[in-house]
Protein backbone atom coordinates (compact mmCIF):
# COMPACT_ATOMS: atom_id res chain seq x y z
CA UNK A 1 0.00 0.00 0.00
CA UNK A 2 1.40 3.48 -0.22
CA UNK A 3 0.63 6.52 1.46
CA UNK A 4 -2.36 9.25 -0.14
CA UNK A 5 -0.99 12.47 -0.48
CA UNK A 6 -2.79 16.20 -1.20
CA UNK A 7 -1.93 17.91 -4.20
CA UNK A 8 1.16 19.54 -1.87
CA UNK A 9 2.11 16.28 -1.02
CA UNK A 10 1.14 16.19 2.43
CA UNK A 11 0.16 13.27 3.55
CA UNK A 12 -3.47 13.00 3.89
CA UNK A 13 -4.94 11.81 7.40
CA UNK A 14 -8.98 11.27 8.51
CA UNK A 15 -10.75 12.38 11.14
CA UNK A 16 -9.22 10.32 13.91
CA UNK A 17 -5.55 11.21 12.46
CA UNK A 18 -4.46 8.37 10.92
CA UNK A 19 -2.53 8.51 7.43
CA UNK A 20 -4.77 7.00 4.75
CA UNK A 21 -3.45 4.34 2.34
CA UNK A 22 -4.21 3.34 -1.42
CA UNK A 23 -5.48 -0.04 -0.77
CA UNK A 24 -5.95 -0.95 -4.29
CA UNK A 25 -9.48 0.13 -4.65
CA UNK A 26 -11.45 -2.12 -6.94
CA UNK A 27 -10.86 -1.61 -10.76
CA UNK A 28 -6.83 -1.87 -10.12
CA UNK A 29 -4.32 -4.95 -10.64
CA UNK A 30 -1.01 -5.32 -9.01
CA UNK A 31 2.10 -5.01 -10.39
CA UNK A 32 2.20 -8.89 -10.20
CA UNK A 33 -1.30 -9.65 -11.78
CA UNK A 34 -0.37 -7.46 -14.79
CA UNK A 35 2.78 -9.07 -15.22
CA UNK A 36 1.17 -12.93 -14.61
CA UNK A 37 -1.04 -11.42 -17.61
CA UNK A 38 1.52 -9.99 -19.82
CA UNK A 39 2.94 -13.31 -19.48
CA UNK A 40 0.61 -15.71 -20.15
CA UNK A 41 0.29 -13.61 -23.78
CA UNK A 42 3.68 -14.85 -24.53
CA UNK A 43 2.79 -18.34 -25.27
CA UNK A 44 4.71 -21.56 -24.64
CA UNK A 45 8.33 -22.47 -25.52
CA UNK A 46 11.18 -22.10 -24.34
CA UNK A 47 12.07 -18.70 -25.29
CA UNK A 48 10.23 -17.25 -23.36
CA UNK A 49 11.05 -18.55 -20.40
CA UNK A 50 13.83 -17.49 -17.73
CA UNK A 51 14.39 -15.53 -14.99
CA UNK A 52 15.55 -12.08 -16.72
CA UNK A 53 12.43 -11.59 -18.89
CA UNK A 54 10.21 -12.26 -15.81
CA UNK A 55 12.02 -9.45 -14.11
CA UNK A 56 11.72 -7.11 -17.37
CA UNK A 57 8.05 -7.64 -17.32
CA UNK A 58 7.69 -7.41 -13.83
CA UNK A 59 9.40 -3.72 -14.05
CA UNK A 60 7.52 -2.62 -16.93
CA UNK A 61 4.04 -4.00 -14.56
CA UNK A 62 4.76 -1.38 -11.77
CA UNK A 63 4.21 1.95 -13.42
CA UNK A 64 1.29 0.37 -15.03
CA UNK A 65 0.14 -1.01 -11.50
CA UNK A 66 0.79 2.61 -9.93
CA UNK A 67 -1.73 4.11 -12.98
CA UNK A 68 -4.29 2.14 -12.29
CA UNK A 69 -4.29 2.44 -8.46
CA UNK A 70 -4.28 6.52 -9.01
CA UNK A 71 -7.39 6.48 -11.50
CA UNK A 72 -9.26 3.80 -9.49
CA UNK A 73 -8.24 6.35 -6.09
CA UNK A 74 -10.02 9.58 -8.20
CA UNK A 75 -13.23 7.54 -8.32
CA UNK A 76 -14.23 8.81 -4.94
CA UNK A 77 -13.05 12.31 -5.98
CA UNK A 78 -16.38 12.61 -7.90
CA UNK A 79 -17.94 14.76 -5.35
CA UNK A 80 -17.13 16.57 -2.23
CA UNK A 81 -19.03 13.58 0.03
CA UNK A 82 -16.56 11.41 -0.58
CA UNK A 83 -13.75 13.34 -1.81
CA UNK A 84 -10.27 13.35 -0.04
CA UNK A 85 -7.41 14.10 -1.74
CA UNK A 86 -9.54 17.02 -4.36
CA UNK A 87 -11.87 18.51 -1.05
CA UNK A 88 -9.32 21.62 -0.71
CA UNK A 89 -10.01 21.91 -4.76
CA UNK A 90 -13.89 22.07 -3.98
CA UNK A 91 -13.65 24.50 -1.09
CA UNK A 92 -11.67 26.92 -3.90
CA UNK A 93 -14.51 26.20 -6.48
CA UNK A 94 -17.40 26.95 -4.00
CA UNK A 95 -15.89 29.77 -2.25
CA UNK A 96 -16.55 30.91 0.47
CA UNK A 97 -20.39 29.82 2.41
CA UNK A 98 -22.54 32.68 1.98
CA UNK A 99 -24.38 31.84 5.44
CA UNK A 100 -20.76 30.85 7.36
CA UNK A 101 -21.35 27.70 7.98
CA UNK A 102 -18.13 27.02 6.94
CA UNK A 103 -16.17 29.03 9.68
CA UNK A 104 -14.61 27.51 13.08
CA UNK A 105 -12.90 23.86 12.93
CA UNK A 106 -14.85 21.69 10.58
CA UNK A 107 -13.70 18.00 10.60
CA UNK A 108 -13.57 16.27 6.98
CA UNK A 109 -16.55 14.35 7.27
CA UNK A 110 -18.01 17.83 7.93
CA UNK A 111 -16.47 19.40 5.07
CA UNK A 112 -17.66 16.84 2.88
CA UNK A 113 -21.08 17.33 3.70
CA UNK A 114 -21.13 20.75 3.53
CA UNK A 115 -19.63 21.50 0.49
CA UNK A 116 -21.85 18.07 -1.07
CA UNK A 117 -24.71 20.19 0.13
CA UNK A 118 -23.52 23.01 -1.72
CA UNK A 119 -22.76 20.97 -4.97
CA UNK A 120 -25.76 19.45 -5.49
CA UNK A 121 -28.24 22.33 -3.51
CA UNK A 122 -29.20 23.91 -6.93
CA UNK A 123 -32.57 22.54 -7.04
CA UNK A 124 -36.57 23.54 -8.04
CA UNK A 125 -38.16 26.45 -6.73
CA UNK A 126 -41.79 25.21 -6.17
CA UNK A 127 -43.06 24.05 -2.75
CA UNK A 128 -42.99 20.35 -2.99
CA UNK A 129 -39.00 20.78 -3.42
CA UNK A 130 -38.73 22.45 -0.18
CA UNK A 131 -41.18 19.95 1.57
CA UNK A 132 -38.52 17.12 0.34
CA UNK A 133 -35.88 19.35 1.47
CA UNK A 134 -36.95 19.12 5.08
CA UNK A 135 -37.84 15.49 4.80
CA UNK A 136 -33.84 15.04 4.11
CA UNK A 137 -33.49 17.03 7.13
CA UNK A 138 -35.99 14.56 9.24
CA UNK A 139 -38.48 18.09 9.92
CA UNK A 140 -41.77 18.01 8.11
CA UNK A 141 -42.57 21.38 5.89
CA UNK A 142 -45.50 23.16 5.02
CA UNK A 143 -45.64 26.90 3.05
CA UNK A 144 -48.08 29.06 3.18
CA UNK A 145 -48.13 32.12 0.33
CA UNK A 146 -50.46 34.75 1.76
CA UNK A 147 -52.59 37.03 0.06
CA UNK A 148 -53.38 40.54 0.80
CA UNK A 149 -57.06 41.30 2.28
CA UNK A 150 -58.44 43.25 0.02
CA UNK A 151 -62.12 45.87 0.55
CA UNK A 152 -64.49 46.55 -1.65
CA UNK A 153 -64.91 46.14 -5.37
CA UNK A 154 -62.16 44.34 -7.30
CA UNK A 155 -61.94 46.80 -10.00
CA UNK A 156 -59.02 48.68 -8.26
CA UNK A 157 -58.00 45.93 -5.98
CA UNK A 158 -57.03 48.02 -3.49
CA UNK A 159 -55.72 46.23 -0.33
CA UNK A 160 -56.29 47.60 3.08
CA UNK A 161 -54.77 46.23 6.45
CA UNK A 162 -52.15 44.75 4.46
CA UNK A 163 -49.55 45.43 0.99
CA UNK A 164 -49.23 43.94 -2.05
CA UNK A 165 -46.05 42.83 -0.95
CA UNK A 166 -47.30 40.35 1.14
CA UNK A 167 -47.84 38.10 -1.83
CA UNK A 168 -43.75 38.10 -1.69
CA UNK A 169 -43.81 36.55 1.28
CA UNK A 170 -43.64 32.63 2.69
CA UNK A 171 -44.78 31.63 5.81
CA UNK A 172 -42.87 28.04 6.59
CA UNK A 173 -44.37 25.46 9.25
CA UNK A 174 -41.74 23.22 10.46
CA UNK A 175 -42.74 20.36 13.27
CA UNK A 176 -39.45 20.81 14.76
CA UNK A 177 -36.09 22.89 15.18
CA UNK A 178 -33.52 22.23 12.68
CA UNK A 179 -30.86 26.02 12.62
CA UNK A 180 -29.48 23.72 9.25
CA UNK A 181 -32.81 23.49 7.17
CA UNK A 182 -33.69 27.42 8.46
CA UNK A 183 -30.40 28.06 6.35
CA UNK A 184 -30.78 25.69 3.91
CA UNK A 185 -34.23 27.14 2.92
CA UNK A 186 -33.68 30.55 2.94
CA UNK A 187 -30.36 30.33 0.57
CA UNK A 188 -32.45 28.17 -2.01
CA UNK A 189 -35.49 30.26 -1.48
CA UNK A 190 -36.32 32.55 -4.65
CA UNK A 191 -34.84 35.68 -4.42
CA UNK A 192 -37.99 38.03 -4.65
CA UNK A 193 -39.02 35.59 -1.50
CA UNK A 194 -39.24 37.23 2.35
CA UNK A 195 -39.47 33.65 4.25
CA UNK A 196 -40.72 33.36 7.68
CA UNK A 197 -40.50 30.19 10.08
CA UNK A 198 -42.64 28.64 12.82
CA UNK A 199 -41.88 25.96 14.76
CA UNK A 200 -45.40 24.09 15.98
CA UNK A 201 -46.93 27.27 15.84
CA UNK A 202 -44.35 30.03 17.58
CA UNK A 203 -42.35 32.16 15.31
CA UNK A 204 -39.17 31.88 15.57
Amino acid sequence: MTMIVDQQGFPVVDTAGQLLQDTGTAGSRTAEQIAWERLSLLGPGSAWGGPNLAALIQAFSEPRAVLEADVAALRQEISPKTSVVLLDDYKTLLGPDPDGRDTGSLTTTQWQELLQSRWIGTGGARISDFVALGASFGVGVSITEPQPAICGAARCGAARASQHTLRFCWIVDLDASNSGLVTAIRAAAPADTTVYFRVNGNWI
